[in-house]
């Protein structure tokens, strides 16, 4: 292959990874969808096919969705199938990513809302892309109900806008009521046939759903392309400026278009400048080489814009303000194959695309406070950043409450933040921090990318010293006292983060003389050592899933989740601990947001949300949530038998096998292992 021919595969990659895009809705009823959706069917996923489409000059991946229709309940097809036209996909060596993008499994029953496919006949996009959506899934009861995978359900019951009565709840249950299968299918004819649209039941699902797509969020800063390793399949997908390295260019915006109808009367350049300057200089101890407004820049932002830059799969016209939708989308490109802080699997990105969508209406109608957040949360996917609640990086230590506030939060705080919050800071801090990390040298050891630092110091009857260090992997390595032929202690630090959300410390001697091992997380400071006496046999240092109730054991060394050094029994006494501290937040701005617990997404009255390759949905303007992009779906799919090409009566929810009772629960014992639970 020739060098001319790989840079455009990698920049074909690059793009469609880094043009993953975090979409930013405000809120919109279901009747509402409706109404702006010309085709909605429920049906059943056939297949899907890779096609290479020509946009902009350049060959990428989109794929097609081949729904069998089950029920026509708005419009009318020619047929019994429709092809569902996404942005994205594999073919060959050439690849496109899209984080935020709806995925598919074969047999999945699906509730879609669309509108037709410029050009391309007997094609279609989802109407509002992830509000489009729904699955229609059992609860273990049988009981039937319609999700929206993209969202979790507490943001789903504000994003369209239901005040969830007593009666749809449990007593004292925090669980989010879904709306019901049947009762949704019912009102969605009824609208269907030129009708009012009816209120629709929700309620409370009996244990566990069926689809594996519902799922808790890990909210933690991350890449955009996902949590590391970021192995995309074989397809490369975290996104960083490598401007240390010389491997990026400078980033310089420029602007196209102007924004109408905001509510201070600017046209969207002043609120496009802020992101700029936060982004450059709103961040401590980081060199971030983010410039503009100037002409010719190599990030373009596209305002007022009427088609998103994607030859509009996201949208291809405007949005009337006082309505929900998408209202941006942003994106980078660059080479893959790259490198950082021992982790692979990088694109260096070279360039970036941000449009933000066209809103009509009376003058001023636009919040302003919207846009400022909105362009600037897209400028923050343009540096290689995500959502915080979609993915978990395995180096972040921020809290709850730190997320909960951040500008690249899936939904944005009523206060419409327009600086860095603490989040936003660390994220950038690792990516382009100035801080020192630590660095090896002839007695210091550097595992775990360079986030631990370890040294020794020992003492014996007669002599003392430094350990001598020499590292065997990323993760491992050992000590040596007397002599570089003679090994005393082998040490390792291991990523557990995926297991229990946490960093594991393994150490093995073979020596008696004392020992004190130090153990420093240069990410938060915090520092933990670990003495064996003079005399004593060292005793092996053990991973646990556990607190640790044996002097030979060492639970987790770092969090990932919480944010602490976790409590850790040392081998015979522990000195100089240092108790936690979480990284401040310069220049971050206070919030008026409520506290919630890890691993629940907060419920607010905040209206719009933003999804992986950036879109921007909207209704009401005074506040912004974002949407989040679909978990990845299970590759088993529903049974059902086949209906030789005839329609099944439009029943829900479809009956069930008959099985012995142990062999149902055998069975979904089997799925809850396949899904990881």
């Amino acid at each position: 292959m020739s060098l001319g021919r790989r840079l455009l595969i990698f920049a074909a990659l690059a793009f469609a990874t880094a043009t993953a895009r975090a979409a930013t809705y405000l809120p919109v009823s279901d009747a509402e969808l409706v109404r702006r959706s010309p085709l909605v069917v429920r049906g059943r996923v056939l297949d899907q096919t890779v096609r290479l489409e020509k946009i902009d000059g350049r060959d990428l991946p989109f794929t097609i969705t081949t729904v069998q229709v089950v029920e026509t309940l708005k419009g009318s097809v020619a047929g019994l199938t429709v092809k569902l036209r996404l942005p994205g996909g594999k073919l060959g060596e050439l690849a496109s990513w899209f984080p935020g993008t709806p995925t598919f499994r074969v047999n999945q029953d699906v509730l879609l809302m669309m509108r037709p496919a410029e050009g391309r006949p007997g094609e279609y996009h989802l109407s509002e892309f992830g509000l489009s959506r729904f699955d229609l899934v059992q609860d273990e009861s049988g009981r039937g109900f319609a999700v929206r995978p993209a969202f979790d359900p507490d943001e789903d019951l504000s994003l369209s806008q239901h005040a969830v009565a007593a009666s749809e709840r449990s007593p004292g249950s925090r669980r989010a009521p879904l709306r019901d299968a049947e009762s949704f299918l019912s009102a969605l004819r009824a609208s269907g046939q030129g009708g009012g649209m009816p209120d629709v039941r929700y309620g409370e699902p009996s244990g566990a759903l069926s689809n594996p797509a519902v799922v808790a969020l890990k909210p933690e800063w991350v890449n955009l392309g996902g949590p590391e390793p970021g192995s995309c399949g074989t397809s490369p997908c975290l996104f960083r400026w490598f401007w240390d390295t010389g491997q990026s260019q400078n980033a310089v915006v420029s602007v196209s278009g102007a924004q109408m109808n905001l509510s201070d009367g600017t046209n969207g350049m002043t609120h496009t400048q802020n992101g700029i300057d936060q982004w450059h200089t709103g961040v401590p101890s980081t060199d971030i080489h983010i410039s503009g407004i100037a002409g010719g820049g190599n990030i373009t932002v596209n305002l007022e814009a009427p088609m998103s830059h994607d030859s509009g799969a996201t949208w291809n016209a405007s949005l009337p303000c006082g309505t929900g939708g998408v209202i941006g989308l942003g994106s980078t490109s660059g080479f893959a194959g790259k490198t950082f802080k021992g982790e692979a699997n990088y694109v260096s990105s070279t360039s970036g695309t941000v449009s933000m969508r066209q809103r009509t209406g009376s003058m001023g109608c636009y919040s302003a406070a919207t846009f400022r957040t909105a362009v600037m949360h897209e400028l923050g996917h343009s540096l290689g950043l995500g959502h915080p609640d979609q993915a978990q990086s395995t180096h972040s230590s921020t809290s709850s409450a730190d997320w909960n506030t951040a500008v690249m939060h899936s939904t944005v705080p009523t206060s419409a933040p327009s600086t860095p919050q603490t989040d936003d800071i660390q994220a950038m801090q690792y990516y382009y921090g100035t801080a020192n990390l630590c660095t090896p040298n002839a007695t210091t050891m550097c595992l775990s990318n360079a986030r631990f630092k370890l040294t020794t110091a020992w003492v014996s009857s007669t002599q003392s010293g430094q350990g001598n260090a020499f590292p065997l992997t990323s993760d491992t390595g050992y000590f040596w006292f007397f002599s570089s032929s003679n090994v005393e202690m082998v040490v390792k630090v291991l990523n557990a983060c995926t297991l229990n959300s946490n960093y594991w410390i393994f150490a093995g001697g073979l020596t008696n003389v004392q020992v004190t091992l130090t153990v420093t997380d240069m990410q938060s400071g915090n520092t933990k050592t670990y003495v064996n006496p003079q005399g004593t046999p060292y005793a092996p240092l053990q991973k646990t899933t556990e607190a640790p109730a044996a002097r030979s054991s060492l639970s987790r060394t770092a969090r990932c989740g919480s944010r602490t050094l976790a409590k850790s029994r040392p081998l015979t006494k522990r000195t100089g601990t240092i108790s936690p501290q979480r990284r401040a937040s310069s220049g971050s701005e206070s919030t008026s947001t409520t506290s919630h617990s890890r691993g629940s997404v907060p419920r607010r009255a905040s209206t719009s949300r933003c999804i992986a390759s950036h879109r921007w949905h909207s209704g009401r303007d005074s506040s912004l949530s974002r949407i989040t992009r679909p978990a990845r779906e299970s590759a088993r799919g529903p049974r059902g038998r086949r209906n030789g090409g005839r329609r099944r009566s439009p029943s829900w929810p479809p009956r069930r096998s008959r099985r012995a009772p142990e062999q149902a629960a055998s069975s979904r014992g089997w799925r809850r292992a396949r899904r990881g639970h």
